[in-house]
């Protein structure tokens, strides 16, 4: 009975690791309040013809590039802040206590050329943020975006790894490419669906929930065998 105790106790000392991760935002509903930016500029809510096709909704922005004058490269396009009720703030918090070690994102646009995504993680406030390398985008077709959270990876802007112990905001922004012009390209529709945080335990916390599962494995035998 006390083995059975403490096993009880070690198993409720598994901490509560994965909680909100892995995290999916789908947009089968509305555009869950993601937007082009911070102001009002909610995104659009398409009923069908996503990644799946028919019945798979996501969500759309039209962005007029020829607006875009800030010599920062390019502009976010695609904003999820928690600040602004974005995915009911399901992916804020602390990254790195939860593991989290990838984001992906399918998106389409219709640009005229291909053009150069990539994604930002800030904290609430919006700085400090990460940004990552920028993935090539083919024009019209759904495309899957992924970015590697880890400490190993090459970050841009004014974070590093340390900026995902508090996460407020997802942004994924494009690049105008060499060769042409914001104003060349004019009004581009993008496309957003399937934002998806995945993430592995700790090396400690995993080896606990392990343990954990073996305990009621335990217990359970012993209650046939009695």
């Amino acid at each position: 009975m006390r083995t059975a105790y403490c096993l009880l106790l070690l198993a409720a000392a598994v901490p509560a690791v994965g909680q909100t991760f892995p995290f999916v935002e789908d947009f089968d509903a509305d555009a869950a309040n993601w937007r082009q930016n911070a102001s009002a500029n909610v995104l659009g809510h398409v009923a069908g013809g996503g990644p799946a096709g028919a019945g798979d909704a996501y969500a759309s922005y039209d962005f007029d590039l020829a607006t875009f004058t800030s010599p920062f490269g390019g502009p976010i396009v695609f904003r999820g802040q928690a600040g602004l009720g974005s995915s009911g703030g399901a992916f804020a918090g602390d990254w790195i206590a939860a593991g989290v070690n990838q984001v992906t994102a399918m998106v389409r646009h219709n640009a005229s050329v291909a053009l150069p995504f990539s994604g930002r993680f800030a904290a609430p406030a919006n700085s400090p943020g990460a940004s990552t390398e920028e993935l090539l985008v083919p024009p019209g077709v759904w495309t899957q975006i992924a970015f590697d959270i880890s400490p190993s990876t090459p970050y841009v802007g004014s974070g590093d790894y340390s900026t995902f112990s508090d996460i407020g905001n997802i942004q994924f922004g494009v690049s105008i490419p060499a060769g042409t012009t914001a104003a060349a390209l004019g009004v581009v529709t993008f496309d957003l669906d399937r934002v998806s945080i995945t993430a592995v335990p700790e090396p400690a916390s995993a080896a606990l929930l392990a343990l954990a599962g073996c305990c009621g494995c335990w217990l359970t035998r012993r209650r046939r065998v009695g």
